[in-house]
């Protein structure tokens, strides 16, 4: 039995993107969480009694800019080498094998894999043996399937692939060294180590396919625990994952829905308790906190009437967890009751219900699909609700109109993007049901 960490996307030195305005957030913290992360990695390594550790790629962010990150690489690597314990990585997009870190001197316990073909290490003396195939990045976009030059697994080995890659498409990945899962299959691996995918996800389980996710989250995107994967053969050379936490800062992203609250002080009990949530769900770490507000009445209002919903949410920060919630975002969204799928506002496939008073400028755009200021009166109606609205719904309306789907039906989008902003406005002000 033997047991070995997976780790990919460290971005070490990268920035924290978000938090550059927060008066309360320590900067210098802030700055160097990837590298706290990776720390936290190399003890829970050392702790745990690996054989060896796995880097799928983007070890540095932006190539090696900077020495110091050399020599705190240099530094971690110590620590795993005096424990007897094995590196293998491979770069990625972010840190391709050129310019300064392709010249760089490893330390003695880490192998860098081979830019040019695949390359497979062998530690033999890892339980019968591991063999660790992989291939590195020799340009930052890599369009070519990497996956299908790499060679067969050896008999009688624990056979790994390692490999940066988007595999056969990720949401908000670029597309780099694309393939299939049954491109990895064909290879015959019992565990395929993947990077750059900053979500964990276990593709498949057998054989284990696995990409590890980032081991710190870098912005508003990256939300929830990130770490790592520590992974437990046993003597039938059967793999079992277990995810380890690593980031110091969590990110985090809430909606509180304050359409059901009756007057200013439940919408703060409400806004208050969905906020010490998300600090408790943090676990200690300091927390970067997005929060959206959906408000369905009247009882926001009096909230806006002296502050900005931002100043407002960060007081809450303050008195729940002052320096310990960053807010890097508050963002407002309408939505009353009347206009939930299924109430009185609407039917259930998202249409307006004639009793909504609404049908007749809805049947001005729908028979003036060529342009949005052809309808009667609509220009005029948008100009004096955005007088009234808070600054927060204000500019979603205008985005919402702004990126509406020009198409054939166009309208779709419009209604479905705007109507909580606008339509909402309109029944409150026309007094309708």
């Amino acid at each position: 039995m033997f047991k070995f960490i997976h780790a990919a996307d460290l971005h070490l030195d990268a920035p924290l993107r978000g938090l550059s305005q927060v008066e309360t957030a320590p900067v210098e913290a802030i700055r160097g969480a990837s590298r706290r992360a990776f720390e936290t990695l190399v003890s829970l390594a050392i702790e745990e009694q690996v054989a060896f550790v796995l880097l799928a790629g983007d070890i540095f962010d932006t190539g090696l800019q900077d020495f110091g990150s050399a020599i705190f690489l240099a530094k971690q690597m110590g620590r795993l080498g005096r424990a007897g314990i094995h590196v293998v990585a491979v770069t990625g997009n972010h840190d391709s094998s050129g310019g300064i870190i392709k010249n760089l001197e490893l330390p003695e316990n880490m192998r860098m894999l081979s830019a040019r073909q695949p390359q497979t290490v062998v530690l033999e003396d890892v339980g019968d043996g591991v063999a660790i195939h992989g291939q590195s990045y020799d340009k930052k976009h890599q369009s070519k399937n990497l996956a299908r030059s790499f060679p067969r697994a050896l008999a009688g080995q624990y056979n790994i692939g390692l490999l940066h890659t988007s595999l056969d498409g990720r949401e908000h990945h670029a597309e780099y060294a694309p393939c299939t899962v049954e491109d990895l299959e064909a290879r015959g691996y019992q565990y395929w180590a993947l990077g750059h995918v900053h979500t964990r996800d276990v593709v498949k389980e057998s054989p284990l396919i696995v990409f590890p996710g980032c081991i710190q989250g870098r912005h508003a995107r990256e939300t929830g625990p990130k770490g790592c994967a520590l992974v437990t053969v046993d003597e039938l050379g059967a793999g079992s994952l277990q995810w380890l936490e690593l980031d110091v800062l969590r990110w985090e992203h809430i909606q509180v829905d304050l359409g059901e609250a009756a007057s200013k002080d439940e919408a703060m009990t409400i806004l208050r308790g969905a906020m010490s949530d998300a600090r408790q769900g943090a676990q200690g770490r300091p927390l970067a906190l997005r929060v959206e507000i959906v408000a369905g009445n009247r009882a926001i209002e009096p909230m806006l009437s002296d502050h900005s919903l931002t100043d407002i949410v960060r007081v809450l920060a303050a008195e729940i967890a002052y320096e310990e919630i960053w807010l890097e975002r508050v963002l407002l969204s309408w939505r009353p009751p009347s206009l939930l799928p299924g109430g009185p506002g609407l039917l259930p496939g998202g249409g307006l219900r004639p009793e909504s008073g609404l049908d007749d400028l809805t049947s001005q755009i729908r028979s003036t699909p060529e342009r949005l200021d052809a309808v009667d009166g609509l220009e005029q109606e948008v100009q004096t609700l955005l007088k009234g609205i808070p600054d927060e719904a204000s500019q979603l309306l205008k985005d919402a109109l702004a990126s509406a789907d020009r198409g054939d039906d166009w309208i779709g989008p419009v209604v479905a993007r705007a109507k909580a902003l606008l339509l909402s406005r309109l029944l409150a002000e026309r007094d309708l049901p």
